[in-house]
């Protein structure tokens, strides 16, 4: 479901390739930050909390603020709020936010020297995003966390800028992935005092059986199975959406 297209007014017109896990990103435009950013963008959407990994093998220098990274953007405008962490030309890493829509930006840069091939990594937690750095992908240092109230629905993906709006940059990164944590539906929960009654004839579940709305007192009423009655499954929810069903357990789990 991945698209790319350039963001903002730029300079020369942007473009993406993929092959074997490796994405080679051009792109000219004159920066991400102050209160609108022109850039090419390699996006999905994203629902809820999650994160994107990203490793930034190489990434031509046209500027000491050329930069390659992970990006949340609220919206696909110019100005939409956004967190950005990335790897600069020659300002080693940076952790960049804008929290209002065509609000200024700020960034954290421990000016620390480093330079590709480097892993980016971008945690959203709510409204928490924090941005993280590492030599090998698996040992990760933190560079900046900030709270910015985004809405649930958001793009993520891989955000290149020349920081030169007459040049094209290349960036190429590898072993990108978004991982999204987005909660399950809340079933539709039953009135007070009301009873769940199944009829399973799975192996280990053989009989008719009910409990408490909140799947406590487990009670068999017929059937061969024996023993002690546990919850042991996800609530589900009939197909009129009006109760909720429990699995139980014929024994310890």
């Amino acid at each position: 479901n991945q698209q790319n297209q350039d963001i903002g007014e730029v300079g020369l017109i942007g473009n993406t390739s993929y092959s074997n896990g490796t994405y080679t990103i051009q792109a000219s435009g004159i920066h991400i930050y102050d209160t609108a950013d022109e850039f090419h963008f390699v996006y999905e959407p994203m629902e809820g909390d999650g994160e994107i990994i990203a490793h930034v093998d190489s990434l031509i220098n046209t500027s000491s603020w050329a930069k390659a990274g992970v990006i949340i953007r609220e919206t696909l405008s110019d100005d939409s709020k956004n967190v950005l962490m990335m790897i600069t030309g020659s300002n080693g890493s940076s952790f960049q936010t804008r929290i209002e829509t065509s609000g200024y930006s700020f960034d954290t840069t421990p000016y620390d020297g480093i330079a590709t091939p480097y892993w980016i990594r971008l945690v959203r937690s709510g409204n928490t995003f924090t941005g993280y750095k590492s030599v090998d992908g698996v040992n990760w240092v933190l560079v900046g966390s900030e709270n910015v109230a985004m809405n649930s629905s958001v793009y993520v993906g891989l955000a290149v800028t020349a920081n030169n709006d007459s040049s094209l940059t290349t960036a190429v990164i590898d072993n990108m992935s978004v991982v999204s944590n987005s909660p399950s539906p809340t079933p539709t929960p039953l009135p007070t005092n009301d009873f769940l009654i199944i009829n399973s004839t799975l192996p280990g579940y053989e009989a008719i059986y009910k409990a408490e709305p909140d799947g406590t007192n487990w009670l068999k009423l017929a059937g061969d199975g024996s023993g002690s009655w546990k919850h042991a499954g996800y609530p589900r929810v009939s197909p009129d959406g009006q109760f909720v069903a429990y699995e139980a357990h014929n024994g310890p789990r």
